[in-house]
């Protein structure tokens, strides 16, 4: 097995299966169908995996088991990654559909390659080109407070803390669909939508930070939340999804100018896999306080005041 890769296609994310993760390796189902009726497994979950350096594909995958090419024979070939064997179901020894629970962190992939009537001798690698079977979303914050070109807003900055998707899937099972020799595709039945999903602060750290550490907004202008949650696909066009997430604004001194605040929205989207959502919060302070004249009051004529005054020389 060599240089398994993960395909963007369809705008997949990046090369990634998981927050900051690299994929590293594969687990992989084959079988052969020679002049026997029914295929036989030769691979059942067998780990294959590199210790190239990051993002170096291009080197050969060390497998596990060894099998030898068989001539004349049909081999069919499925790869997962992020998911347990025992969540796997299989149909003559190719995962037909993958239960899945999300930890936000990382990603289901999958990948197929057939190859018919091959020789003994002088194949090539079983390359894999590997598919998101999941969505990737962030949260991107935009602050207009405390900006250097802006001095009516200069001391103060957000806080925007427990960003969260209270609705979102986090667990389902994932049919797969094979085309041709290297195509896979999933359709996902979702059965939980009520733990939601949690996003932290926002920071541009990219792992979880105290409340406390959160980021002061104003001190740049856009932040980001402090991880990216990988999402089970669904559609939230009808009941929309449910974005909820606490702020506040502080003064230059770090002094809450208000309590905190939580603030929901709905937002219609439908998450595909494969593709990547970035969530922008505007942030921005209400009017500024401005006064103003109605009218010159004027003076009005008072009566004359007259007064006396003697001195003796």
């Amino acid at each position: 097995f060599g240089a398994p890769f993960v395909g963007n296609a369809t705008k997949a994310i990046d090369y990634s299966y998981g927050e900051n993760k690299l994929l590293k390796e594969i687990f992989v189902y084959g079988t052969v169908k020679g002049t026997a009726a029914d295929p036989v497994p030769i691979f059942d979950y067998t780990r294959v995996w590199t210790e190239a350096a990051d993002g170096d594909y291009t080197k050969l995958w060390n497998c596990a088991t060894t099998q030898y090419w068989i001539s004349d024979a049909d081999y069919k070939f499925a790869a997962v990654a992020g998911i347990a064997k025992g969540n796997v179901t299989t149909t003559n020894g190719i995962p037909t559909s993958l239960t899945f629970e999300s930890t936000g962190t990382t990603d289901l992939v999958a990948g197929y390659v057939e190859k018919n009537d091959v020789a003994a001798t002088g194949n090539g690698y079983v390359a894999f080109k590997m598919k998101h079977l999941l969505s990737k979303a962030k949260f991107t914050i935009n602050n207009t407070t405390n900006q250097a070109d802006d001095t009516k807003t200069s001391g103060y900055y957000y806080k925007v803390t427990n960003i969260q998707l209270t609705n979102a899937y986090t667990s389902g099972t994932c049919a797969l669909t094979y085309n041709g020799t290297d195509n896979v595709s999933g359709a996902w039945n979702t059965t939980d939508s009520t733990a939601g999903v949690n996003f932290g602060h926002a920071t541009d750290a990219t792992t979880a930070v105290t409340e406390s550490e959160a980021t002061k907004i104003g001190d740049r202008v856009k932040v980001t939340s402090n991880h990216e949650y990988l999402i089970i696909p669904g559609d939230y066009t009808s009941t929309k999804l449910e974005v909820k997430f606490d702020i506040a604004l502080y003064n230059s001194n770090d002094e809450p100018v208000n309590a905190t605040a939580t603030k929901t929205a709905e937002v219609a989207v439908e998450f595909v896999a494969g593709y990547a959502y970035n969530f922008v919060l505007n942030l921005s302070i209400g009017q500024p306080i401005n006064f103003t004249v109605t009218a010159n009051p004027g003076w009005e004529t008072a009566d004359d005041e007259t007064i006396e005054h003697e001195s003796t020389i």
